[in-house]
């Protein structure tokens, strides 16, 4: 046994010095190593006689050691270990087979965390950890609920678990250190009853929910409730905090949240993460700005701030209550990524004073109530633009002339009357004046030569601002809705202009100089008394927009077809002859359309296949020497009596449309010799078709009805044939297709011209339903030798009939009131 135990200190010892000597380095010589394991033979040496003298205690506090020798472990009955004051790194995880150990003292080692087994030590009551290396509390103190001291002072440990509560019988506790937040020195220095009542509260808030820490000397916000995410209510009123660190700010279940009567003067942009807030009691602390972050909490409904010195929001802000607040917060937070400041519709009577901490290019100001700008508007250095309209200012605020960075100013609709002469010393870019009472521009404006973008509308401008055109480097100019009835020729000089907006004023013609401005990219004339516009409009290559709404123009010049460029054309309000649904398919399907037009009048073709028509194209119309029309593939329904004024038309195709009624008007066109209405919806076609030379006639894919299905079944000339049939009858009232082969009544026949009609021996099998007046001058039918099984009943209306054929057909029954015919003197019946 003797001999078991004096091998296992030296073979420890050995592996010790093994270790030592690796630390060494390589570069250490025989007589270094010889030095080292001479050094660990004593050290070895000692630990053995203090083993060896070791009576129920052992301590080998101050020897320098790597690491626990086993010979520990031999001891019988140990109840004190000291191993203080060594280099030992790491603990054996048999450390629990020390059963009897009542005091552990480890302090002053480099231990960076405890073994597992530590927790299974129930009778230690004592332990020494200061001074090591530990980041956090180990957790397994907390099973041994015998300690009654505990020291980890000086270590990296930031807060004690709340588990710790369960060592009801500690007494001495020693955690301070520079890494501590929770629990808070004030707690601390109370002692280990304190600590523990906190710890407890900690622990039964977490459990239910509601952590209440008044009154406890909280310096910093703690950091375990900070991570407490099933935390419903927290009171930390009415202690000491000063700081608010953004890591702790993970409570995303907390609904209420009462810091008030602290001293806490600055929130982290991290409180945004508590999404389910609902009620902030931030009152009688230091806070002089509250976060933006702020207004990212949807669910926040109270915010109370008395006593605090905030500046910003400013003052008025906080006034207007939670809502208001968190909508300025979240407009601030949205300038801050952007640069664009909205303060509109918010009701300020005066610029708010805290904008110093926005780093602003762009502020909207309008609609608001504000009488005059504050300086706080010159010491914004990166301010390039600024929205004041619809506010009652009167008058220009001066102080924007020391705004040395500002490019752009809107004032519109505010009351101006007149703009001061400091105006010319600003190097600005982008004036809006619109919506006021001016009605001219200084003298000295002319000197403005920095200026690309003017607005002047709605001011009861008579003149066009003559001031303008001094400069070549304005881009833009709106004077719309002003009073001018002319616009000078001097215009021209505007070289650069791309965009000219004189909508609504008076004007009825423009200057032919206008049209020499290449650079034109956009021009807008609705709601003017322009009745017609010239031929040059096509000059102006680079146009995209071109609106002319609310006029009384009838067709756009042909030279429109020359703009490449349009994109946009506004034209609504105006007795256009141009199909509507051209128009309204964009600026391109209206050049396009026009394009074809012009070259209709170069060519006398006008091709407008498969364009989407739904109308006729009037514009066709003033085409005097068109020959050809091809109309097909539209979605045409009728086809109107224009048709007629093209006189020179010699061929016309309107196949594959919708077209169900044919303007008999359409004989007009004399010159007409090939005419195509196949595959559209008609019924009937017009007689006046018969006083056409027609040489092509194509009428396939109709549904005819009648005698004119049964013609056009045997061709264009067939059909032909039956039209003029049809045309001579209307000049002698008699028509005859007998022995025709037609199983269809004439329909076309139907007319009060009709007086004698021969339709016998074919296979009509069916009268329609014709109305009285339409035979109302019939007096001879003859219907013998078809195949007829019933007569409608307005045949009785038929009233100068005298003679009517109807024998050798299947008639079963023929109409009561056929008898009471008045004129009535033949009625053919055998063979029926």
């Amino acid at each position: 046994m003797s001999s078991s135990k004096s091998n296992a200190p030296s073979s420890k010892l050995s592996a010790a010095a093994s270790k030592l000597m690796g630390k060494s380095g390589a570069g250490s010589g025989l007589a270094s190593a010889a030095s080292k394991v001479a050094m660990n033979e004593k050290l070895m040496k000692q630990v053995h006689a203090r083993v060896a003298a070791a009576r129920g205690k052992l301590d080998l506090g101050g020897l320098g050691l790597p690491s626990l020798p086993e010979e520990v472990f031999m001891i019988e009955d140990l109840r004190v270990l000291w191993a203080h004051e060594n280099n030992i790194d790491e603990l054996p995880v048999e450390l629990d087979q020390l059963s009897s150990l009542t005091q552990l003292r480890l302090n002053n080692n480099q231990l960076s965390e405890l073994p597992a087994s530590v927790g299974e030590m129930t009778s230690l009551q004592v332990i020494w950890l200061q001074n090591n290396l530990l980041d956090k509390f180990p957790p397994q103190l907390g099973k041994l609920t015998s300690l009654t001291a505990i020291s980890l002072s000086n270590n990296k440990i930031t807060h004690l678990p709340s588990n710790v509560a369960k060592l009801t019988n500690l007494r001495d506790l020693h955690i301070e250190g520079e890494y501590l937040t929770s629990p808070p020195p004030k707690v601390y220095q109370r002692g280990a009853g304190a600590v523990l009542d906190y710890l407890k509260h900690v622990r039964n808030g977490q459990k239910s929910g509601l952590m209440n820490l008044q009154r406890v000397g909280l310096e910093a916000f703690p950091f375990d409730v900070g991570l407490s995410q099933s935390l419903t209510r927290i009171c930390l009123r009415d202690n000491n905090i000063a700081r608010v660190d953004d890591g702790a700010m993970h409570m995303y279940s907390c609904v209420e949240l009462d810091l008030e009567n602290n001293k806490i003067s600055f929130l982290p942009p991290g409180i945004s993460r508590l999404s389910s807030l609902q009620i902030l009691n931030l009152q009688r602390n230091k806070l002089e700005e509250l976060p933006l972050e702020l207004c990212a909490i949807s669910t926040l409904e109270t915010l109370l701030l008395n006593d605090n010195p905030i500046k910003s929001p400013s003052s008025k802000v906080i006034q207007g209550g939670t809502n208001f607040i968190l909508s300025v917060l979240g407009r601030y937070l949205e300038a801050s990524k952007t640069g664009h400041l909205d303060l509109s519709h918010l009701k300020f009577r005066s610029c708010p004073e805290d904008l110093r901490r926005l780093q602003v290019k762009s502020i909207d100001f309008s609609n608001n109530r504000i009488l005059e700008l504050s300086g706080i508007i010159s010491s914004l250095p990166r301010l390039t633009k600024i929205d004041l309209s619809k506010n009652p200012l009167r008058s220009l605020p001066s102080v924007l002339k020391k705004s040395s960075s500002l490019r752009e100013v809107a004032i519109n609709d505010c009351g101006l009357s007149a703009v001061p002469d400091w105006v010319t010393s600003c190097k600005w870019k982008v004036l809006e004046f619109s919506g006021n009472a001016l009605q001219e521009l200084p003298q000295s404006f002319s000197n403005m030569h920095s200026l690309t973008e003017v607005h002047l509308d709605r001011n009861g401008v008579r003149v066009f601002p003559l001031q303008l055109l001094q400069s070549d480097h304005i881009l833009k100019i709106s004077v719309a809705g002003n009073a001018m009835e002319s616009i000078p020729s001097s215009i021209s000089d505007l070289v650069n202009l791309q965009s000219l907006d004189i909508s609504d004023n008076r004007l009825s013609q423009l200057p032919d100089t206008l049209f020499q401005i290449s650079c034109l990219k956009s021009l807008n004339i609705s709601g003017n008394l322009f009745r017609d516009l010239p031929e040059a409009l096509g000059s102006l290559s680079s146009l995209q927009e071109f609106k002319f709404a609310r006029n009384s123009i009838a067709a756009l010049p042909l030279a429109v077809a020359h703009l490449s460029q349009l994109e946009i054309v506004a034209c609504h309000e105006n007795p256009l002859m141009h199909p509507m649904e051209t128009v309204q398919n964009g600026a391109q399907a209206l050049i396009q359309y026009i394009g074809k037009i012009l070259h209709g009048k170069k060519t006398g073709t006008v091709d407008l296949m498969d364009s989407s028509l739904v109308s006729f194209p009037q514009d066709v119309a003033f085409i005097e020497n068109i020959t050809s029309l091809q109309l097909q593939g539209n979605m045409l329904a009728y086809f109107p009596a224009a048709t007629g004024q093209l006189t020179s038309l010699t061929e016309l195709d309107v196949s594959a449309n919708k077209i169900s009624f044919v303007d008999p008007g359409i004989s007009n066109a004399k010159r007409l010799t090939s005419l195509n209405v196949s595959h559209n919806l008609l019924h009937s076609l017009p007689i006046t078709i018969a006083n056409l030379q027609l040489r092509k006639f194509v009428v396939a894919g109709n549904p005819l009805k009648g005698a004119a299905a049964n013609f056009a079944d045997k061709g264009p000339d067939a059909l032909l044939g039956y039209l003029r049939k049809l045309k001579e009858a209307q000049a002698d009232g008699e028509l005859n297709l007998s022995f025709e082969s037609i199983s269809g009544f004439p329909i076309e026949a139907a007319n009060p011209i009709m007086q004698v009609l021969y339709l016998n021996d074919n296979q009509i099998s069916e009268l329609p339903m014709f109305s009285a007046a339409s035979m109302i001058n019939v007096t001879e039918l003859n219907l013998e030798n078809n195949q007829l099984q019933s007569l409608p009943s307005t045949v009785a209306e038929m009233t100068a009939v005298t003679k009517l054929g109807l024998s050798g057909n299947s008639l079963k029954h023929l109409p009561p009131a056929l008898g009471s015919l008045p004129n009535m003197r033949e009625l053919h019946l055998d063979a029926n």
